[in-house]
C-alpha cells in the first residue's frame, strides 16, 4: 500500500500518460522551473512536468518517454543554470527523491533500486499517518513533502518572511557542495534533449531564470557568465534551440521573489509572461516568413 500512495511524481505522470498528445508547450526542469512557470499565463495548451531538484538526465529521462506520443508538442521550456548544469539529483543531498522515478515513472536506474526500499526506512507512526491521509480522508495529494502541484502541474510557494540574504547564501553553498563537476555529462544530456526536440521538429527555448543579488554574490563572479556562455552556444550551434538570460534582468524585484533563487506567485506570473511572449513573436515570426 505504501509503494501505491499517489504523489505528485505519480500526478505528473498520469497526466502525462493521458495528456501527451494535447501538450504544445512542455516545461521541464527543477524547482527554478516548478515555482517559476505557470501554465496559467501561456495561451496554449502547457504542463509543468519539472520538480524540486529535478536534474536534466530526468528530463531527458520523461522526454525520452513521452516525446513519441507528443503529437502537438510544439515547443519545450528548460532552465540552465548552475544546479542543472554541475548537479546530479541522483548524487545530492535530495537523492532519496530518485526511488519516486523509479517506482512511479518506471524509470530503469538499476543501480539505486534498493533506494526504493528506503521508503520502509520512515518512522512507523508516519507512515501510518500517509496511509490514514490516502485512504480515509480521501486526499489525492500527500506529497512527502505536503507540497502539492496545481492541476498543470505548477507550484506556488506558500509565502512567509524569508530572509533573501540567508537564504542565498544557504542555496548557493548547497548547489555548490553537491557539485562534483558533472558538467560533462549534463552537456551531453542537454545534447541529448536538442537531438530529441529536433527530431520532432520540437523548439527548444532555454533560459537562466532569474535570482536575487544574494544567490548571485555567493557565487564566483565569472560562474554565471560560463552558463550564458554555454547556453549561447546551444543556440548557436543548433537551429531548433533559442536561449534568453533572465539573470539579472532588473524587471523582477524584491517582492518578486520567495527566496533568493524561486520566484513568488508574482515573480513566476512576470516570468511565464515573459516566456509566453517569446512563444508568440517566435510564432509570429515564422508565419512571415511563410508569407502568412
Amino acid at each position: 500500500m505504501l509503494f501505491q500512495i499517489p504523489n505528485v511524481y505519480t500526478y505528473k505522470k498520469n497526466y502525462l500518460d493521458s495528456n501527451s498528445n494535447k501538450i504544445k508547450i512542455l516545461i521541464l526542469g527543477n524547482s527554478h522551473s516548478y515555482c517559476g512557470c505557470n501554465p496559467e499565463f501561456i495561451q496554449q495548451n502547457a504542463f509543468n512536468a519539472a520538480y524540486f531538484s529535478q536534474s536534466i538526465n530526468f528530463d531527458a529521462e520523461i522526454l525520452e518517454n513521452y516525446i513519441n506520443r507528443a503529437d502537438s508538442l510544439k515547443y519545450i521550456l528548460l532552465p540552465i543554470d548552475y544546479y542543472s548544469l554541475y548537479n546530479r539529483l541522483e548524487y545530492g543531498s535530495e537523492s532519496y527523491r530518485v526511488k519516486y522515478y523509479i517506482m512511479d515513472y518506471g524509470f530503469k536506474f538499476p543501480e539505486f533500486y534498493f533506494s526504493t526500499l528506503n521508503i520502509f526506512n520512515n518512522p512507523l507512526s508516519l507512515n501510518f499517518k500517509r496511509l490514514w491521509w490516502i485512504y480515509y480522508k480521501r486526499n489525492t495529494f500527500d506529497l512527502i513533502s505536503d507540497r502539492p502541484c496545481d492541476r498543470l502541474g505548477y507550484f506556488k510557494p506558500v509565502q512567509k518572511f524569508v530572509d533573501l540574504k540567508i537564504s542565498g547564501k544557504t542555496a548557493a553553498e548547497r548547489h555548490k557542495k553537491n557539485s562534483n563537476d558533472f558538467l560533462g555529462d549534463n552537456f551531453l544530456e542537454f545534447q541529448k534533449i536538442i537531438h530529441f526536440c529536433k527530431k520532432k521538429k520540437v523548439k527548444l527555448i532555454l533560459f537562466t531564470p532569474p535570482a536575487y543579488k544574494y544567490y548571485i554574490d555567493a557565487f564566483d563572479k565569472n560562474t554565471f557568465e560560463k552558463v550564458a556562455k554555454i547556453g549561447s552556444s546551444f543556440e548557436k550551434n543548433n537551429s531548433n534551440v533559442v536561449y534568453y538570460n533572465f539573470i539579472n534582468d532588473t524587471s523582477f524585484r524584491k517582492e518578486d521573489y520567495f527566496d533568493a533563487d524561486h520566484l513568488n506567485e508574482n515573480g513566476a506570473k512576470k516570468l511565464t509572461i515573459k516566456l509566453n511572449n517569446i512563444i508568440s513573436n517566435t510564432e509570429s515570426t515564422n508565419k512571415q516568413t511563410k508569407g502568412y
